[in-house]
């Protein structure tokens, strides 16, 4: 009997927060990570955006797609992913404090996640 596996793995190496804040209203919050699909990996980020005094543990959050990647993606999966990843690099100790909104810290800590990516042409299905 075959193991299902997910088809897709992200594994989160940085994170950058505050990286930028175009408007002042937002933090945003910049995440690196190793895209691996059909044995192909790339090297990604995507922005985490939420409303500056936000609670970091309620949201809510904007995660946009990888910047430059054009290919098949599951982004509410990833999406929640990148919150999750934010959450467990943050100390709790830091988080809804204001002073970390004002400067850039880079956290090196790693996380790795598996999902599927849809693929209708593929012919299978699966229950979630």
């Amino acid at each position: 009997r075959k193991t299902y596996r997910p088809n897709a793995t992200v594994e989160f190496y940085k994170c950058i927060v505050d990286s930028k804040d175009p408007g002042g209203g937002h933090r945003v919050s910049t995440v690196f990570f190793h895209f691996t699909y059909k044995g192909e990996k790339r090297d990604l980020s995507a922005d985490v955006k939420q409303t500056t005094g936000a609670s970091f543990e309620e949201g809510p959050y904007e995660v946009s797609p990888p910047a430059g990647y054009e290919g098949p993606f599951n982004q509410k999966a990833f999406s929640y992913a990148a919150v999750d990843y934010i959450s467990l690099i943050i100390p709790p100790s830091r988080k809804g404090k204001r002073n970390i909104e004002k400067y850039a810290i880079t956290f090196p800590v790693g996380m790795i996640v598996e999902f599927d990516i849809d693929e209708p042409d593929e012919g299978r299905s699966f229950l979630h």
